[in-house]
């Protein structure tokens, strides 16, 4: 993050955020060196290539969403519980979770947390999931899941008059770019025409900060969705990309 990114969110009364590693809502600037530095502030996962990851969140009025390419939940679940006990989120995505059908959901439990969706591949590599705490009521919309995709939506409903579409995607590196793309716009349609808020995140593995990657935006701009992070989100000695990626109707970039 960049002074001037941690200066607009300490400005804004309406944007609730917080250190993902140390959850201080208050720290100074003098964290921040410079605007081309980036602090990574959560753990180091490898993954289909090594990066360091940040812990992108966004809210829907006090409601806390967090998603982690996560390179195993099994292998992190320690970590995990640690993070949900010391962060208030409400609901954290999860992907490239390594979980094949024969892991049950009581061995990956988080306290307060339930499993609302999964969708499970082998302990290899890939697919995805989402923990939705405990006192919200949520289902998995496995009619709105596409086969050909590693994506599952949850319902969420936090007031009787509220009702909220996330959605968690992981894109397999190799996977045929326009394949996706088209699949991509078939699930965004069907979709966005129920009428709902909808949140989707995940690791596409579409380098935003590649010029010729526009399609992918133009795609989730067609059923109302803007994309938020305007930074880097995966850092090492050799690159810098942004492809763990956050679309929603609210018109605002972190």
């Amino acid at each position: 993050m960049s002074v001037a990114e941690y200066q607009q969110f300490n400005a804004s009364d309406n944007i609730p955020w917080f250190c993902a590693q140390c959850v201080l809502p208050d720290f100074t600037d003098s964290f921040f060196e410079d605007e081309t530095e980036h602090v990574n502030c959560a753990q180091h996962h490898e993954s289909d290539s090594s990066s360091e990851q940040t812990l992108p969140l966004i809210t829907k009025k006090g409601l806390k969403i967090a998603y982690l390419n996560i390179n195993s939940v099994v292998s992190h679940h320690e970590e995990l519980v640690a993070l949900t006990e010391n962060q208030p989120l409400d609901i954290l995505c999860l992907t490239e979770t390594k979980l094949s059908s024969c892991i049950e959901d009581a061995e990956i439990s988080l306290p307060g947390f339930t499993v609302a969706a999964r969708k499970d591949r082998n302990r290899r590599g890939g697919r995805v999931m989402c923990y939705v705490r405990e006192g919200l009521q949520c289902k998995h919309r496995r009619g709105l899941d596409p086969r050909d995709l590693e994506c599952v939506w949850t319902e969420i409903k936090p007031t009787k008059q509220t009702k909220i579409l996330v959605g968690t995607l992981y894109r397999p590196p190799g996977t045929p770019t326009q394949e996706f793309y088209d699949k991509f716009d078939n699930n965004l349609a069907q979709v966005s025409a129920g009428g709902n808020d909808v949140y989707l995140v995940g690791d596409m593995n579409i380098n935003l900060l590649d010029g010729g990657n526009e399609q992918l935006l133009h795609i989730a701009s067609d059923h109302g969705l803007t994309q938020l992070i305007s930074s880097p989100t995966r850092i090492t000695g050799t690159s810098s990309t942004l492809i763990d990626l956050i679309f929603t109707i609210l018109n605002l970039c972190f």
